[in-house]
């Protein structure tokens, strides 16, 4: 299990070097600080007790004026999908009730799609995706993540854990 998240740990590390790389965008935080007051970019530090303390956590940011908004933030999809395959296992029991622990890897296989790379989604097919993004939501927030329209005309919907809890950090 150690060795599995070490490996996704580099695997994100290497994904988000590439892609910054990639990227080569030199933003200047500081020009774009009034610019980016009324949107949810104004939440990453929030004032008490006189005090400056990290608030909503969103990074890598490459395009703070493309990415956020007045009451949202455009994120990017990860090198990580999970795609659901035919088993011999009927449902995904939810607690540990069920006597056999059935391995994530029985129901779904992994691609790792690098920078560049492409992943076909075919009609009709499930899939669990990561964001590129680390969020960490403060205990005075919530959170929703939806899908866009333009990719709702297209067939493209977000049907999972589309709420987001106070006090959530992406690991």
């Amino acid at each position: 299990m150690l060795r599995k998240r070490i490996t996704e740990h580099v695997r994100y590390a290497v994904s988000l070097y590439s892609f910054l790389k990639y990227a080569k965008t030199k933003v200047n935080f500081e020009e774009l600080k009034e610019d980016l007051s009324s949107t949810i970019w104004a939440l990453r530090e929030v004032k008490k007790a006189g005090k400056s303390e990290p608030s909503v956590v969103i990074v890598p940011t490459i395009s703070p004026k493309i990415q956020y908004s007045s009451n949202s933030v455009d994120l990017r999809l990860g090198p990580v999908f999970m795609v659901n395959k035919l088993s011999k296992y009927t449902h995904i029991q939810p607690d540990d009730i069920e006597p056999e622990n059935v391995p994530v890897d029985a129901y779904y296989d992994e691609y790792y799609v690098g920078l560049n790379e492409e992943f076909t989604l075919h009609p009709h097919q499930f899939i669990l995706a990561q964001t590129l993004e680390y969020i960490s939501i403060p205990p005075d927030f919530y959170a929703l993540v939806l899908g866009r329209s333009t990719w709702g005309r297209l067939g493209l919907n977000i049907a999972t854990a589309t709420s987001v809890a106070q006090d959530f950090e992406d690991v």
